[in-house]
């Protein structure tokens, strides 16, 4: 999910940046090269995620806490549990963090990615 890494467990350093846990990939016979993933994203208060894009189509449902997200030029929006979005592959996510200064977040994505291919590219200005 994150920094084009493969999609496995993933965590960077002092909890300022989200975490993903894959919980389930499956192949998609029916879509040759092409599988689904389920991931858990983690965001302790103040984590971020700046500018990037997935390659794939990614389906966010957040389960807990509160999640700021902006695509594209568009506004930002708060989404809480239950609240959920789509965005299409390449489409830029231009911003993604916990606004909250003591409560985590996390949420449930569903992902459909073609394979061998990295879910998230970071926009060049937000590489670690």
């Amino acid at each position: 999910f994150l920094a084009g890494l493969a999609a496995h467990d993933v965590v960077f350093a002092q909890g300022k940046f989200p975490t993903a846990k894959t919980i389930f990939t499956q192949d998609l016979p029916d879509i040759e090269g092409y599988e689904a993933q389920i991931i858990e994203v983690g965001l302790q208060p103040g984590a971020q995620l700046g500018g990037h894009r997935h390659s794939g189509h990614m389906f966010v449902y957040v389960v807990e806490g509160e999640i700021v997200s902006q695509l594209e030029d568009g506004e930002k929006i708060s989404y809480k549990p239950g609240d959920y979005w789509y965005e299409h592959p390449m489409m830029l996510h231009a911003d993604f963090f916990n606004p909250r200064e003591s409560v985590t977040a996390k949420a449930v994505i569903f992902s459909v990615v073609e394979e061998g291919k990295p879910q998230t590219i970071l926009e060049p200005a937000h590489e670690h």
